[in-house]
């Protein structure tokens, strides 16, 4: 029987107890966390505990929940988490860490959760990230780092994630990206950096990311973007297909940008948020506006939407 396993801070109708229906396969701890339970059932296979006050997250607290599959530790006030933590999780794919106190990341953290596709760290108060603090998650898929305190992007944080298809880091406070920042990250679809401090991106950055096709950049303090990021030195080679959004961003008309009218013109997408009626560039003369057309094609619509643009 596969249980799901809830602890939530909220008063039991009755004096804390413990609850199973056969039927369901619902198992139910019903109390003020101040800690993880200790009698949460071996082959549970979901377990929230959210809502709580659980400042340390301590080593080996889950290491008999080998069936676990998704763990959900939003809200709790956890502020750290020792190495070890996550030992025995071998078969966890989504792990919810969001609304709570965490200011960083150490190395090998999450070590041995081989089988995690999702991980939310948003809505937290993370500074820095250590290398090696994603090691291991060779099968990750989806990482929410929006809403933290980050100021800067490091080479090497995230080469090891080469499943990884989105990120987002919207909502920070970056104003720098390390060159190599993103190399490895070869199934990367969707990079979300907008409402950030971003000022410059150095040549080359999106440059190894072959399957490419949404980056936000909006409300950063770009002056201008050249084509040389997506390339690799000594390439003349546009970007392909991409829908990129930078409304809100200070750009000066000069010829760093005209590569955008190229890309245009040959068929390439250079779209942006689905609100703005005219992109920025044509306002600028740089694209006409046959080829700078706003899209509302289906897949951009869910795209704009999940970020929350719009209703």
């Amino acid at each position: 029987m596969a249980f799901i396993v809830e602890v939530m801070e909220s008063a039991c109708p009755y004096p804390p107890r413990a609850e199973y229906t056969s039927g369901r396969g619902y198992y139910r701890v019903c109390q003020g966390s101040t800690s993880i339970p200790g009698n949460i059932p071996v082959g549970a296979k979901t377990v929230k505990i959210q809502g709580g006050t659980i400042p340390t997250l301590q080593a080996n607290v889950f290491s008999q929940l080998d069936q676990l599959t998704g763990l959900y530790l939003d809200y709790n006030e956890i502020s750290s988490i020792e190495l070890g933590s996550f030992t025995g999780l071998v078969a966890l794919e989504q792990l919810y860490l969001y609304q709570n106190e965490l200011s960083n990341i150490q190395s090998g953290v999450f070590s041995g959760l081989y089988s995690l596709r999702e991980l939310r760290l948003d809505n937290n108060k993370l500074s820095s990230i250590q290398p090696g603090a994603f090691g291991g998650l060779v099968a990750l898929e989806k990482l929410y780092l929006f809403r933290n305190e980050l100021t800067r992007i490091e080479s090497g944080v995230f080469s090891e994630l080469t499943s990884l298809a989105y990120i987002t880091f919207r909502e920070n406070s970056i104003s720098h990206i390390e060159s190599g920042a993103f190399t490895g990250l070869r199934a990367l679809e969707e990079i979300y950096l907008n409402d950030n401090g971003l000022t410059n991106i150095q040549p080359g950055l999106f440059s190894e990311l072959p399957r490419l096709r949404v980056l936000f950049l909006h409300q950063n303090a770009l002056a201008t973007l050249s084509w040389t990021v997506f390339t690799s030195q000594g390439s003349t080679e546009h970007p392909g297909r991409l829908n990129i959004s930078l409304s809100d961003n200070p750009l000066i008309c000069n010829t760093s940008v005209c590569w955008m009218r190229q890309a245009g013109s040959h068929g390439g997408d250079i779209h942006y948020k689905i609100q703005i009626v005219r992109i920025i560039l044509v306002l600028h003369g740089l694209m006409s506006s046959s080829t700078a057309q706003v899209s509302h094609t289906k897949s951009n619509r869910q795209t704009l939407k999940r970020e929350g643009y719009f209703q």
